[in-house]
């Protein structure tokens, strides 16, 4: 989404993933700023032609992740929204690396454990456990928070909009996310007072 619409342009690079969901998107130079967060933002819209081959289940949720993930989940497209909610409820203008920091910072709050530091664009769960040397206590909280996010976003989504039709339940299941992260980033603002 290089205009920052939300919505697929005809100019903008579109690709579908393989069988094993890799992708790739080639884009200008001129429309990306490799030092800022925030700027293009890759979308994978939800329907019934998404599907996630391991479970054969539609995608219900449209994700989301900023420029230069290389991987689009529930937590990037969370991170993306603590982002916006970040800059959104500072007084001051953020720098990107602050409010970056801010939605990290309450992601790792959220999951728990050793997650502070975790990088949500190259994070790949089952490659820790696959791993020798990996963290699977770390594996199993993102696995774990990611059932209960989609948990919580699905159900409140099909509260609110039913099963009306993909594009309301879109709309709505980004609207509970938006909700989910101005709630997380609150949570973690106020752990870090009593903290410090």
């Amino acid at each position: 989404d290089l205009d920052g619409d939300g919505k697929v342009s005809g100019d903008e690079p579109t690709d579908t993933t393989d069988d094993f969901g890799g992708w790739t998107l080639t884009v200008d130079e001129d429309e990306v700023d490799p030092d800022s967060f925030d700027g293009p933002v890759i979308h994978v819209m939800a329907g019934t032609k998404c599907v996630d081959r391991s479970t054969g289940s539609s995608l219900r949720v449209p994700l989301k992740a900023a420029q230069g993930c290389g991987i689009v989940s529930l937590f990037s497209t969370l991170q993306l929204e603590l982002f916006e909610e970040a800059q959104e409820a500072s007084t001051t203008e953020l720098e990107d690396a602050t409010a970056l920091a801010m939605a990290n910072a309450a992601i790792a709050k959220g999951i728990g454990g050793a997650a502070a530091g975790l990088d949500i664009c190259s994070f790949e769960p089952m490659e820790e456990v696959w791993d020798e040397d990996g963290d699977d206590d770390l594996a199993a909280s993102y696995l774990k928070s990611t059932v209960e996010i989609g948990t919580v976003v699905t159900s409140l989504t099909e509260i609110v909009a039913g099963e009306k039709n993909q594009k309301a339940f879109g709309e709505t299941a980004t609207a509970v996310m938006e909700k989910v992260a101005e709630i997380q980033l609150k949570n973690a603002d106020d752990a870090s007072k009593a903290e410090g």
